[in-house]
């Protein structure tokens, strides 16, 4: 058996597990573990946890399915003219600040924030 570098290298089949066996034991001396001492680097720190995407979503910005749009438009066409037109999407633009110059909101209804406004709109003008 021959040293490199301060490596034992085994020069027969029987002397590979002898070899093995003494980095085994030089590693756990050193408090190294396999995989340390095949890369020779310290491992990596644990990655930090991804945050839960369910839990980090703010309830109110979750977005309407297209069906409870479509409803809350319906409802809406169904108030009368000047309550729609004056009152509602006054209101709405300014609890959302939404331009004026916006040519329509329709396309703005789309997270239960709206959803949640219109319904206590809705009550509070009936």
């Amino acid at each position: 058996m021959g040293t490199a570098l301060g490596i034992v290298l085994a020069t027969g089949a029987g002397d590979v597990g002898l070899h093995r066996l003494r980095r085994f034991d030089h590693r756990q001396q050193s408090g190294q573990t396999a995989a340390e001492g095949a890369i020779g680097q310290q491992p990596a720190a644990p990655a930090a946890p991804a945050p839960q995407q369910a839990d980090s979503i703010d309830p109110a910005l979750v977005p309407l399915d297209p069906a409870a749009i479509r409803q809350l438009h319906a409802t809406i066409r169904t108030l009368p003219a000047l309550v729609r037109i004056v009152g509602f999407s006054k209101a709405f633009h300014k609890r959302f600040q939404i331009p004026a110059d916006a040519p329509s909101i329709a396309d703005r209804i789309c997270q239960r924030r709206h959803h949640d406004w219109i319904e206590a709109f809705l009550v509070s003008h009936r």
